[in-house]
């Protein structure tokens, strides 16, 4: 790869043009992005450092969830550490206080004029282990979700899925 060559010479200012020019080939390439983003580092462009990695990152989560391939530029992970639970309550509705957690952050999002998508991962172990190892998420913290925010590709009218003959008034 000529970037790496370019990098390993010390040449990075060039490198990074290396990089660009390989990512308009294939712009989700998370190696390449991440290659980039050192490159740019050793230029003092932090900034753009940091997008690249960034992008990386996204990148690598996105082809990791089979529901969650969205382009969007921010994800949340929700996540339950249960070693720091304080009560047994805590530990038995784990599932409902983060999903509880992820409705807000949805809200939130939706307010601030932002799109946001609930990708679930949780009971699913092979999502679940996926995430672990993009974010390097320990053994002891399950992923219940992740939650892919940015801004909306196009504008919907707001709809409901409410259903009269599903709601019961003071019996069944």
């Amino acid at each position: 790869m000529v970037g790496n060559a370019l990098f390993t010479k010390g040449a990075y200012e060039k490198a990074v043009e290396a990089y660009s020019n390989a990512l308009k080939k294939d712009p989700h390439n998370a190696f390449l992005l991440y290659f980039q983003g050192n490159a740019l580092v050793k230029c003092k462009k932090i900034t753009a450092a940091i997008k690249s990695y960034e992008k990386a990152i996204m990148d690598k989560f996105r082809g990791k969830l089979k529901y969650g391939n969205y382009n969007a530029p921010a994800a949340i992970a929700v996540l339950a550490n249960l070693k720091i639970a304080r009560n047994n309550s805590s530990i038995r509705y784990w599932v409902q206080d983060c999903s509880a957690a992820t409705e807000n952050i949805l809200i939130a999002a939706v307010g601030l004029g932002l799109g946001a998508v609930w990708c679930g991962v949780h009971p699913i172990f092979i999502f679940e282990g996926r995430m672990r190892a993009v974010l390097g998420i320990p053994k002891n913290v399950t992923p219940l979700g992740v939650i892919q925010i940015g801004y909306p590709a196009e504008k919907k009218e707001p709809g409901t899925k409410y259903q009269e003959s599903r709601v019961h008034w003071q019996k069944y």
